[in-house]
């Protein structure tokens, strides 16, 4: 399965049981730890909701939840 499959098996997967209002980007990335799916959305209340949903690992690539900080979250 390439790149672009994977996420739109993710986006497949996960999108339509998401509770939250915040609109889902996910991309694959890479760090130092390999590649990854990297799941963005725009508050922390997405990202603490979509922690608790989604698996650390999927179709065996870790998973990032990562969101905006604001200014008065700091």
């Amino acid at each position: 399965m390439n790149d672009e499959e994977l996420i739109q098996l993710a986006y497949s997967t996960y999108e339509p049981y998401m509770q939250i209002t915040d609109e889902l980007e996910i991309l694959m990335k890479s760090d130092d730890g390999g590649r990854h799916l990297d799941f963005f959305v725009s508050n922390r209340a997405s990202a603490k909701y979509l922690r608790n949903k989604i698996p650390h690992t999927f179709e065996g690539r870790r998973t990032i939840v990562r969101y905006r900080v604001e200014i008065e979250e700091e």
